[in-house]
């Protein structure tokens, strides 16, 4: 979860706006309910025929609760939609001619004055599809556990892998077990297994899935997994799955690592917090083995199951001809007090003792956006143990300013960065309150912040659709369908570039 401090209500800096219905979030109706938007299938399969392939349909469902449109990306005239736009939840029907041999985008948006409000994508394939194989699957098998001695992964011996490609699969990894503990994952998505899950524990924790075999037609793939995220704060836990605290990544080798997107679905949401994850993938070069790396970042609140690849309509080029590219990842600041924090890194594609050195660089970080910062005027700070990962503790920071930092790693050859990611250094005294109580504290012309608070919410404008503006996020409580949840958040020091549609974040209000 991300954290944000606004600071110094008082000098104007941050305005807080409410209206009688989510702000910006909604179109300026009198509709009350929260918007959303569904799309299923997100992938439509068709034969030159003009015709469904196997396992696939010919149209596909909208859910949403608004107005929608309907838009058929890159001139690909060869699609049909039934309608190009509506209100409210519709079945629309694809048609296509014979012999197609393309791809193509259709993309839903649902809308205000500000800008979109949400989009989903259905792809659609035309040519020679093969009905999907199953190359490999894994649901961690059933048989009964000690949960006094869980077993590593490569000392276990209850695998359950089919596929055609699984024969000479083994399992290796770094801290990772196999256990029956936890919220299982019954229910959670189609075909969810349970009781076995992979957990990851203390950091670094990784699970390999090696020697994947590979015929040379199989360069069209499809990833799944169902996984969970619990993190426990005080008693108090956290499911929501953060997609940047769990890496996956394939190989030819099994030692240079290529990493690659998954979109996941909404299950965290709901008990029993687990979610369905795809990667659609296409491979440049198709080896004779395939590898596939799971690393989690969060200590022992990670569990993977029901692992499948198979045969599909490809997606994102994998080109293993830039694997083992070293790779330095920024970690959020953690311990943040009025005048210290503690700052870290991790590497990939490189080992530890190669690095010569490894630390943080930060900067008083005050307007525009972290693309603006001159780093050569940033403070430079070595890691006291050269390990992966790494932190770095700073002192001697101004209270209530904001800084930016990224991690770096320096070899005989070159300095690697990381990411930049921002903190404030402020002491963490604030009264949780909720948005809808912070609501009741306003008037048409101020808040009465009368003490420090802290709000926890779902960002529901979208920065990468540019449903915002400059310094402003929308957020809402999470879960709400009720007038009086949402908050227009202003701070001409955020980035709102780096936050997306969906994250929940929490917020300090001083």
């Amino acid at each position: 979860m991300r954290n944000l401090n606004f600071l110094k209500l008082f000098y104007g800096l941050m305005l807080v706006m409410v209206s009688t219905a989510f702000v910006s979030c909604v179109d300026d109706n009198d509709d009350t309910e929260a918007p959303y938007l569904e799309v299923s299938p997100t992938t439509l399969i068709f034969g030159l025929d003009g015709q469904p392939a196997n396992g696939s349909q010919a149209s596909f469902d909208i859910s949403t609760n608004r107005s929608w449109k309907a838009t058929v990306k890159d001139d690909k005239s060869w699609v049909t939609l039934s309608k190009y736009e509506g209100e409210g939840s519709a079945t629309i029907q694809v048609s296509i001619p014979e012999n197609v041999n393309d791809e193509a985008s259709v993309v839903i948006e649902i809308s205000n004055k500000v800008g979109v409000l949400m989009s989903e994508t259905v792809k659609i394939s035309s040519g020679s599809v093969e009905p999907s194989v199953v190359i490999y699957n894994d649901n961690v098998g059933t048989i009964e556990l000690d949960k006094t001695n869980w077993p590593f992964v490569d000392k276990y011996e209850g695998w359950n892998k089919t596929g055609v490609g699984s024969e000479s699969v083994t399992y290796t990894g770094v801290n990772a077990s196999v256990r029956n503990s936890g919220l299982a994952n019954t229910d959670a998505y189609a075909g969810a297994s349970g009781p076995n899950v992979v957990f990851f524990g203390k950091t670094p924790t990784n699970f390999n899935v090696n020697t994947i075999t590979l015929t040379s037609e199989q360069k069209n793939l499809q990833l799944t997994f169902g996984a969970s995220r619990s993190v426990n704060n005080n008693g108090t836990y956290d499911n929501t799955f953060d997609v940047s605290k769990f890496e996956v990544a394939l190989s030819a080798d099994g030692t240079a690592w290529v990493p690659i997107t998954y979109t996941k679905n909404n299950g965290d949401a709901d008990y029993p917090y687990w979610v369905f994850a795809t990667a659609n993938f296409t491979l440049k070069q198709v080896p004779e083995n395939l590898y596939i790396r799971f690393t989690a970042l969060d200590a022992s609140a990670i569990r993977l199951d029901d692992i499948t690849l198979a045969t599909g309509a490809g997606g994102t080029e994998i080109d293993f001809g830039t694997a083992g590219e070293p790779k330095v990842t920024t970690t959020d600041a953690k311990a943040i007090t009025a005048t210290t924090a503690t700052l870290g890194g991790s590497v990939a594609n490189i080992e530890i003792s190669e690095a010569t050195e490894v630390g943080v660089q930060y900067i008083e970080f005050s307007t525009g956006t972290v693309t603006d910062i001159d780093w050569t005027k940033a403070t430079k700070t070595a890691a006291s143990v050269k390990e992966n990962p790494w932190t770095v503790a700073v002192t001697n920071l101004t209270k209530d300013n904001q800084y930016a930092f990224r991690a770096y790693a320096t070899t005989a050859s070159s300095t690697i960065y990381g990411e930049p990611k921002t903190f404030v250094a402020i002491e963490s005294t604030a009264t949780p309150i909720s948005i809808a109580d912070l609501v009741t504290k306003m008037t048409s012309t101020s808040t009465a912040v009368d003490e420090n608070y802290v709000i926890q919410g779902i960002i529901c404008g979208d920065p990468a659709g540019k449903n915002y503006s400059y310094g402003t996020l929308y957020l809402m409580s999470k879960g709400a369908t009720t007038a009086g949840n949402a908050l227009s958040l202003y701070n001409n020091q955020i980035d709102v570039t780096q936050y997306a549609l969906g994250q929940e974040i929490k917020v300090t209000l001083q």
